[in-house]
């Protein structure tokens, strides 16, 4: 029997896919007798105990079979004119014909209409000198060094359970008392869901709360994660456009039809307009929720960075009747890497949230959530937040000062008393030179983001997020010098044009 060796990892699994191909290939035909393990060694050259490994592997996997005092034979029902589909001439194909494309469910072919991959490419390091990302928080060596200590601390706490699906208690109780205290949501540690991120959090909501064709009132622009989650599921958004004062549930569409289940709003700062929806409106839309027994998702993703008053109280702080679940996460003032959020959920909400994340991932890692409660009970984490806003201050100070001096005229600057990034509109630059000024501005080192992948309709301004958390106010001020020179550039091929 000629077996090829194919050079791939132990000797004795070359040997097994040797007789497996050729048994699957047909050359070694049902009831077909194997050389002894003595012959087939010296026929290879190898020790014989590598031939008796690959020959064990073969029959555990039911190839081969032992017949005592006759040898091994292939098995009788390997018939290799079944798998002739799946074997290509040169050995196994797990390869798919290109003309047979799988079937997917509606919930897949829409989850791949949301294009991930393009907002995850977005968001990577673009290894440009002057990268004005926006919403990534910065790491320092102080928090890592701790951070691996108190991993280290638990670490050898393994168990032989899985974790709560719910969250681990310690963590959920460190939540329940830094929320209360600093974004007013007052609420018991049974209320709390820990997710792998606030992702999670608008999958689950989607999932447990929506069906194909359910209404969903969304800010017009929005976070396109929590578009993306919806519209996964088969909702219909109507948009609701924001303005300098936040999310009106008086704007609904005029083509609206009653029904909404669900509002989703980034009312303390408004994602990406940077608005703060005012009290009277906060009160409207918890009394539209509950005249209409819909769910309000406040999504908080990074109010605790305000730099002209104490952070504003959330919405959930206002509600009487269960009707908001809030959202908070950690990857904004931690990091992003650890993936932990938590949800505050109404209490009637509790258990059916639970049950679909249990089968969403049977519990997020418990070693991190106890490191996190650790961290947070120590005070690192309010205090991480503190060093972070004094820095962020002064960073933002610097990039509006520079925004102004450089570009002046040129822009209309977005409101920018909160969070980790500016929106700027550019007023004399069409939306579609937009992507030119981009890959233009790439050129000098300097990485922008347009704003338009957060509106479902096209902005009518060409608008760039300016983040400041990555850069020194050194680097932020020369980062805008140079983008400002390359807009009157830009003002002067058009008007030459």
């Amino acid at each position: 029997m000629m077996i090829t060796l194919d050079g791939c990892g132990p000797l004795y699994r070359q040997v097994y896919r040797g007789v497996r191909d050729a048994v699957l290939r047909g050359q070694l035909p049902p009831g077909a007798r194997l050389p002894s393990s003595r012959a087939l060694a010296d026929e290879l050259g190898l020790s014989r105990t590598v031939v008796l490994l690959a020959y064990e592997d073969l029959q555990a996997e039911s190839y081969t079979e032992t017949r005592a005092g006759a040898g091994t034979f292939v098995a009788p029902q390997v018939d290799h004119t079944l798998l002739s589909k799946a074997v290509s001439n040169d050995g196994l194909s797990n390869v798919l014909a290109a003309d047979a494309a799988p079937r997917l469910s509606r919930f897949a072919r829409r989850a791949m209409q949301q294009k991930p991959e393009a907002v995850y490419e977005q968001k990577q390091d673009s290894g440009l000198r002057f990268n004005f990302e926006y919403s990534v928080s910065e790491q320092d060596a102080q928090v890592v060094r701790l951070w691996r200590s108190l991993l280290a601390k638990h670490v050898t706490d393994s168990g032989a359970f899985y974790p709560s699906p719910q969250g681990e208690l310690s963590l959920r109780m460190s939540v329940a008392k830094y929320a209360g205290h600093a974004r007013g949501v007052h609420c018991d540690p049974g209320q709390i869901l820990i997710v792998d991120g606030s992702q999670q959090s608008l999958d689950l909501i989607a999932k447990v709360l929506l069906d194909p064709g359910d209404r969903v009132l969304i800010e017009e622009p929005q976070y396109h994660g929590a578009r993306a989650a919806f519209l996964a599921v088969g909702a219909r958004l109507d948009l609701c456009p924001v303005d300098a004062d936040g999310f009106d549930i008086a704007l609904r569409p005029t083509n609206y039809e009653p029904g909404a289940r669900l509002v989703y709003v980034t009312p303390s700062h408004q994602m990406p307009t940077g608005a703060v929806m005012t009290v009277a409106r906060r009160l409207e839309l918890l009394a539209w929720a509950t005249d209409n027994s819909a769910y309000i998702v406040e999504d908080d993703y990074d109010s605790e960075f305000r730099y002209k008053s104490r952070p504003i109280p959330s919405l959930h702080s206002l509600d009487m009747h269960d009707r908001v679940i809030y959202l908070g996460t950690f990857a904004k003032a931690f990091s992003p890497t650890v993936r932990l959020a938590y949800m505050v959920l109404p209490a009637k909400l509790v258990a059916p949230f639970v049950s679909a994340k249990w089968l969403s991932d049977l519990g997020t890692p418990w070693l991190a959530q106890r490191a996190l409660a650790d961290y947070m009970d120590a005070g690192h984490y309010a205090r991480r937040i503190r060093r972070l806003s004094r820095r962020y201050a002064a960073r933002r100070s610097s990039l509006l000062a520079a925004l102004r001096r450089y570009l002046g005229d040129e822009i209309t600057i977005g409101d920018s008393s909160a969070g980790m990034h500016v929106l700027i509109w550019l007023n004399r630059i069409p939306p579609d030179r937009l992507p030119a000024l981009i890959r233009a501005a790439a050129r000098r080192e300097v990485h922008l983001h347009s704003v338009a992948s957060y509106y479902m309709n096209p902005p009518s301004r060409a608008g760039l997020l300016m983040g400041y958390t990555l850069l020194s106010e050194e680097e932020i001020t020369e980062g805008v010098r140079r983008l400002g020179a390359l807009l009157e550039r830009f003002c002067r091929t058009k008007m030459a044009g």
